[in-house]
């Protein structure tokens, strides 16, 4: 069976609140975040802010306004943060409506990073955004090498709407992230394949679809990023 693809066509893809992307180096993880990121500048009005801790896989925004890196990447999340904490408070329909996307890429690495007091500040403000955002047009994608408990607040990890594995899992990975249809995953799997999930639907094999032009991809991203 051909896997599914996952393409800058898939308006479906651009409804889905909370997205997380798991994958090693290599797996084409940041392929995938691109891909999605396009989707949503394609298909909604979303502002896009990107946090790269790494600071390598989307360095060629680093000169746009809403571009994080490195040890800047806890104030990007801060800064969404503060828009959520204001739309939990208004609660005024016509703000909720313009969407703001919030990537964070290399997640664990950040977290992993910090001391504690740190690491809990952040996994409390993206722990709140998983669980209260979507009503609030605040949407989450992150972008993982392995999706440990350890990462995210108590039931956080729990609140993604779709879950794209790529590349080979490890046994506790799959357990964690797809015990309930992790013996329809094989580990026989070309570049850039893997597996997503989404609330209510069937665990699907996917592929993300080849990039034709990148600077088209890239400039529909840095206007979203204004």
């Amino acid at each position: 069976v051909h896997p599914a693809l996952i393409s800058m066509n898939d308006e479906y893809l651009s409804r889905i609140p909370n997205f997380l992307v798991v994958g090693k180096t290599g797996s084409g993880k940041s392929y995938a975040l691109s891909v999605l990121l396009g989707i949503y500048a394609k298909y909604t009005n979303a502002d896009i802010t990107i946090c790269d801790y790494k600071k390598s896989s989307f360095s060629q925004f680093e000169n746009m306004p809403n571009f994080y890196g490195y040890t800047d990447v806890p104030n990007g999340i801060r800064t969404i943060y503060k828009e959520f904490c204001e739309r939990v408070k208004e609660n005024d329909d016509e703000r909720n409506r313009h969407i703001k996307v919030l990537l964070i890429d290399e997640y664990g690495a950040l977290i992993s990073a910090q001391d504690k007091k740190a690491a809990d500040e952040l996994k409390t403000m993206v722990g709140n955004m998983l669980f209260m955002g979507r009503s609030l047009g605040i949407r989450v994608l992150i972008g993982i090498q392995r999706a440990d408990a350890e990462y995210f607040k108590s039931g956080a990890r729990d609140q993604f709407c779709a879950i794209l594995a790529l590349g080979k899992l490890s046994k506790e990975q799959k357990q964690m992230l797809f015990s309930d249809c992790k013996e329809k995953m094989t580990n026989r799997l070309g570049t850039g394949e893997g597996y997503l999930l989404i609330d209510e639907r069937d665990i699907e094999r996917v592929k993300v679809a080849e990039i034709k032009d990148f600077n088209a991809l890239n400039d529909s991203i840095r206007k979203a990023m204004h």
